[in-house]
């Protein structure tokens, strides 16, 4: 496909459409932003978030999703028999995407979430004007409802040619997405290239702070949602505590509509004294809450990415995580942390058995640090992202 070339003398003007103020986006385009003329599209519903707006512009442009609805009629029909807590997606479709694309002239165009109407309509803006085209991919593997599998799979081969073939790059978050990728969307291997979320080295890396020296402290921070699996790290607890060898302590942070199950569960295995739900913390204060703690667990299954894991090991802490964690991409099994058999308590107790040795966390903590700011930090993920959008022009 011919694309067209910018002006040598400027500076790359890149739009990004990432709809959602997620830090992820923000903290890459923070820095991104000094490298190229970058716009960030939002929807208009997030005029009034507070997020930071360094170095690029916001723009909030108004959407529809009344008639997307229907598509997911049937998730709730199989949700109402099945008794499922679905955490469906928001479809939108831009009300006048192509009049400000024409009005920006772009040189570059990226979309996250490939499956959304909004996506679809930048695609068709790159192919009319021969713009370069790069998506972000945060899927890793077909969902396992039925229903949610089959739709899934029908707008994909709807949307190959669309969006897989035309784009010059496709950038899954994690090492599954660029697997489940080359496999199922592109016929290219070549153009699917991993892009980790960043990490602000600046704000997570380790403090010295007072901690319970008496036992291993574990922290699990994450929505209370069934996908997240806490249950698991409360069964891995009671095996623990049945051993009878270790004294561990469980700090539970989060909240959702699980808490009330997880309380309950916590009295009915008598864990009163060694698991402990603790309230909120602000995210600039996450640092001191990570060093407190000695390890941390994340049992979810089907997790996107689980951004808590790559900060926690920038301060310093050794992460045990399921083997259906995207952040199975920043750890190192066995070096800097360890992946355990998602559902499997027993195997994500004998992980933490392993990680009470003394000697083993702090070689652990310290390999988990350096992994971060060599390869992770924000920095060195914005500059990987500056020279994709630069080979996706010459390409």
């Amino acid at each position: 496909m011919y694309v067209k070339k910018p002006d040598s003398t400027k500076k790359i003007k890149v739009i990004w459409m990432v709809h959602w103020p997620n830090p992820i986006y923000t903290n890459i385009a923070n820095k991104l932003g000094k490298k190229v003329d970058l716009t960030l599209v939002f929807l208009d519903y997030h005029k009034e978030t507070n997020f930071s707006k360094n170095n690029y512009t916001a723009k909030f442009l108004p959407f529809i999703k009344k008639p997307f609805n229907i598509i997911f009629f049937p998730y709730y029909i199989t949700a109402w028999f099945h008794k499922l807590n679905l955490d469906l997606p928001l479809l939108f479709y831009y009300t006048n995407l192509d009049k400000y694309l024409d009005s920006q002239k772009p040189d570059v165009v990226i979309s996250n979430l490939w499956y959304e109407p909004g996506t679809v309509q930048a695609a068709m803006w790159c192919k009319k004007n021969h713009v370069s085209l790069i998506l972000q991919d945060e899927t890793q593997r077909w969902p396992t409802n039925n229903v949610a599998r089959f739709g899934t799979k029908i707008i994909s081969k709807i949307l190959k040619n669309v969006l897989f073939r035309q784009s010059s790059y496709i950038l899954p978050w994690t090492k599954d997405g660029v697997d489940f990728v080359k496999k199922n969307f592109t016929l290219d291997a070549k153009k699917v290239l991993l892009l980790p979320a960043g990490i602000d080295t600046k704000l997570f890396y380790p403090i010295s702070v007072k901690k319970n020296s008496t036992s291993l402290n574990l922290l699990l921070v994450a929505r209370m949602a069934p996908f997240k699996r806490h249950v698991d790290a409360l069964l891995a607890m009671n095996y623990l505590k049945e051993k009878n060898n270790i004294n561990v302590k469980l700090s539970l942070l989060g909240s959702g509509v699980e808490k009330l199950v997880l309380e309950k569960k916590i009295k009915e295995l008598h864990l009163e004294n060694s698991v402990h739900i603790i309230d909120g913390v602000p995210y600039t204060e996450m640092k001191k809450l990570f060093c407190k703690h000695d390890i941390l667990i994340l049992p979810s299954f089907n997790e996107a990415i689980g951004m808590v894991v790559p900060e926690a090991m920038a301060c310093g802490l050794p992460a045990i995580i399921s083997d259906t964690c995207g952040a199975k991409t920043y750890i190192q099994d066995g070096e800097n942390g360890f992946i355990f058999k998602t559902y499997d308590y027993k195997d994500l107790a004998e992980k933490i058995l392993l990680l009470s040795d003394n000697n083993l966390r702090k070689k652990f903590s310290e390999n988990a640090e350096k992994n971060i700011k060599d390869n992770f930090d924000v920095d060195v993920i914005a500059e990987k992202l500056n020279k994709i959008i630069k080979q996706s022009i010459k390409k």
